[in-house]
């Protein structure tokens, strides 16, 4: 089965704008060295070998070029310009999302979409994701992370609840009251099926900034969700603070 990565790097970190010096969040550099970037690219490229498409936009495009032609010059690897300048005119990860895909013209029978923003490899590797996801060869699959306390979701993660399958039931983005200790963590599998599911949502008017929000129309149309449970070691550069933590991960 032909699999295809896509790393979503569209966003203008509103809330975090002139914490990096304006670098994206993407080229945030962890404990060891490396970027976010980096840690997704050499666990996709030298790890998997999977062809990789990084969506950003005009902004950021020359300084993520610049920096993967540098470190991985003969990697399979594409960054799309969504031509978008400011904040307000961005796509939103889903826009940018459909954005790749139909540059790539749906090559692939799978899309690994991932974030660029996030340091997950403490908790987890692109291996075990993919593992699991071979498990689950038709269905859409995802990523939650158990924060043990429901207060850690409110008003700022999206909340899965799950039955005994560690199918998610329901999906709630930033819920007021979580209704358990799910967080959701932005790594997704897409099939063809599922892109035909998501050209409805977009046509429908769904919400495109956050790239969660398609989970709950996936499965209030009875569309199988499973999740990947890995553990609290994660951290979604969403915030200063976040930042500063993500640089000592």
């Amino acid at each position: 089965m032909k699999t295809k990565a896509i790393i979503l790097a569209g966003g203008f970190g509103k809330r975090t704008q002139g914490v990096l010096n304006h670098l994206p969040k993407t080229l945030i550099v962890t404990h060891d060295g490396k970027t976010i970037l980096d840690h997704l690219l050499i666990d996709l490229i030298n790890n998997h070998r999977i062809e990789t498409i990084i969506i950003t936009n005009n902004r950021y495009w020359q300084l993520i070029k610049d920096r993967v032609n540098q470190n991985y010059p003969n990697a399979k690897i594409s960054i799309l310009n969504n031509g978008k300048n400011k904040i307000e005119e961005k796509l939103g990860a889903l826009g940018d999302l459909m954005f790749a895909l139909d540059h790539d013209g749906f090559s692939a029978e799978l899309y690994l979409v991932l974030p660029s923003d996030t340091t997950y490899w403490q908790s987890f590797s692109l291996t075990d994701f993919i593992t699991f996801v071979d498990s689950h060869k038709n269905d859409f699959v995802t990523i939650v992370r158990d924060v043990r306390n429901p207060q850690i979701i409110k008003e700022r993660f999206g909340c899965a609840l799950l039955n005994n399958k560690n199918q998610i039931v329901d999906f709630i983005e930033k819920p007021v009251v979580p209704a358990s200790t799910f967080a959701a963590v932005p790594f997704y599998v897409y099939r063809k099926k599922h892109i035909k599911v998501l050209k409805s949502y977009i046509r429908t008017g769904g919400n495109l900034d956050s790239p969660g929000s398609i989970i709950s129309y996936l499965t209030k149309n009875k569309i199988t969700v499973f999740a990947f449970i890995v553990n609290d070691k994660i951290i979604d550069s969403g915030t200063p603070e976040d930042i500063e933590k993500a640089k000592e991960y």
